[in-house]
């Protein structure tokens, strides 16, 4: 069922006129029925004009956006609440490791995209002949271990994931097949 059709519903159930319900919602008169005529769809804006100035009768008419906003009310609620439990040392310590590995890994990338940088520029002022043959399947190699990193699918822990990453890294002109086959 289409917003409008949602809309035009309502309107019905409640035995208003759709003038009264424009009037209401701040909506240009006969909107509507000429949305209507068209075939078309009520937009965002209208649906945002219906919300600010109609609040109650837009959530009756769209209660799964009712229950959003209950949702997002009651975690900004939660976030000003104070806490007075309190936390472990242990995980206290686990969060330090795990912020220190987290800046760890977020050095690695900030190389490692200089390093995708610099490739880039190599690949684009060499003519076809030149390094282009190497430094796209490398910067292509290296996008793709920076995407499985960051899924965190292939490797145990992060540290492998990163010591995978600085091999990479610290064999300039290799591609990853070419330590893949080293490797076996």
């Amino acid at each position: 069922m289409t917003k409008i059709q949602k809309i035009l519903q309502f309107i019905d159930s409640q035995k208003i006129s759709i003038s009264e319900f424009e009037r209401k919602s701040g909506i240009s008169n006969a909107y509507l029925k000429n949305t209507v005529d068209r075939g078309a769809d009520v937009t965002f804006k209208i649906l945002d004009k219906i919300r600010q100035n109609n609040p109650d009768d837009y959530y009756k008419i769209f209660p799964k956006e009712n229950a959003n906003r209950e949702t997002s009310v009651s975690i900004v609620e939660e976030d000003q609440a104070s806490y007075s439990q309190s936390v472990p040392v242990s995980a206290v310590v686990s969060m330090i490791e795990s912020n220190r590995i987290l800046s760890e890994a977020h050095y690695t990338l900030v190389k490692n995209i200089d390093e995708l940088i610099q490739l880039y520029k190599q690949a684009v002022a060499h003519d076809a002949g030149g390094t282009i043959a190497t430094a796209f399947p490398r910067l292509s190699d290296l996008l793709e271990l920076l995407a499985e990193i960051g899924s965190g699918k292939r490797w145990g822990s992060k540290k492998e994931a990163l010591a995978e990453l600085n091999k990479f890294v610290s064999a300039p002109g290799k591609t990853k097949k070419e330590m893949d086959t080293q490797r076996h």
